[in-house]
């Protein structure tokens, strides 16, 4: 989980982040404008109203998809002038349930007197229903994810290039008995971020399946902490932070643990091969990027295998890091051409 084939693809990248940026800056704008005029409209100024016009209108998708929103019109007065409002709860949407539309319908007919909750600086903008409910949460819950996928996605496109440096404290530090390197690692926060954007929108979409768009703000609120849960589960279990240490005096050197599993302990003896191999990885669209794997050779004669130690995107970090394991061992380097690649 390296996001190789994101960051093996730049220019989509930014392409990517230039084009979300604004929707989720757009997303949040709504989401939060909407919260705080429905919060605010529970205290405002009321005023009796008359329902004038009361219809469902239905909205047909490019692709067969029918939406309907109920088409409102009431009057009132406020002082000596007559206002007329069409707002039943700001930034409200059309719905693809056609029995809430049919209801609240039913609620509103013609002739009804209803109250209109009204800002006194525009009385225009009056409302039938404030407060916050399911509505505003749920989109909150989806602001929520594109905002992060969008942060993840900016920090990705800043992250430190995946590279070895043996002189970096960071990289590289001595032990009592040998020394220990970091090997290109998945951080948590990575995982996080990314987990928490797919599991809120996921979320969001499996309350508006089962929930409709207004569900009960208890069970949204239950659906962002459980996202929650969910990323610092993921961030714990999959997060990976390799090392390779060697034990000098042991004469020992320990890989990287792979997935769930332990490290693995060879003996200088039976290490053969340390060397670079390519390989091609799927981008999507049928387009294909290289990694580099540093690989470890080691075994007897009955059983040998190959341990992938690092995998980088750039073929000289790689070979940086074979050839410096091998020096460090105390082998005699032979590949010269690889050691005038280092300096």
């Amino acid at each position: 989980m390296q996001f190789y084939s994101i960051r093996a693809k730049t220019g989509g990248l930014w392409i990517a982040i230039i084009i979300f940026v604004p929707l989720a800056l757009g997303l949040d704008w709504i989401v939060v404008n909407g919260i705080v005029w429905q919060y605010r409209a529970s205290s405002f100024p009321t005023a009796t109203a008359t329902i004038t016009h009361s219809e469902i209108v239905e909205h047909r998708g490019s692709k067969g998809g029918r939406t309907y929103t109920l088409d409102l019109i009431y009057q009132f007065r406020v002082g000596d002038q007559t206002f007329i409002g069409t707002r039943f709860r700001y930034y409200t949407n059309g719905t693809s349930n056609h029995e809430q539309i049919r209801l609240r319908h039913l609620e509103y007919p013609v002739g009804r007197t209803v109250v209109a909750y009204y800002p006194p600086e525009e009385p225009a903008s009056a409302i039938l229903h404030p407060g916050v409910e399911g509505t505003e949460l749920l989109r909150a819950l989806f602001a929520v994810g594109l905002s992060v996928l969008v942060m993840g996605a900016i920090g990705l496109a800043f992250a430190k290039r995946l590279a070895f440096n043996p002189d970096d404290p960071d990289c590289v530090r001595q032990t009592d008995t040998g020394w220990e390197a970091q090997m290109p690692a998945t951080s948590h926060g990575a995982v996080f971020y990314l987990t928490l954007a797919a599991a809120c929108i996921v979320s969001g979409l499996v309350l508006m399946a089962t929930r409709t768009e207004n569900p009960p703000p208890e069970l949204v609120g239950a659906a962002l902490a459980g996202s929650i849960a969910i990323a610092a589960l993921a961030a714990v279990l999959f997060s990976r932070y390799p090392t390779l240490t060697a034990d000098l005096d042991l004469k020992e050197l320990t890989l990287p643990a792979p997935w769930f599993g332990s490290p693995i302990k060879v003996p200088f003896d039976q290490i053969g091969t340390i060397a670079v191999r390519e390989e091609d990885k799927t981008a999507g669209r049928n387009e294909t990027y290289q990694v580099y794997n540093c690989e470890i050779g080691w075994g007897n004669r009955e059983r040998v295998q190959i341990t992938t130690i690092a995998t980088f995107l750039d073929r000289f970090e790689a070979e940086k890091l074979a050839t410096w394991v091998k020096m460090t061992l105390g082998r005699v380097v032979t590949e010269l051409d690889a050691i005038e690649r280092i300096r």
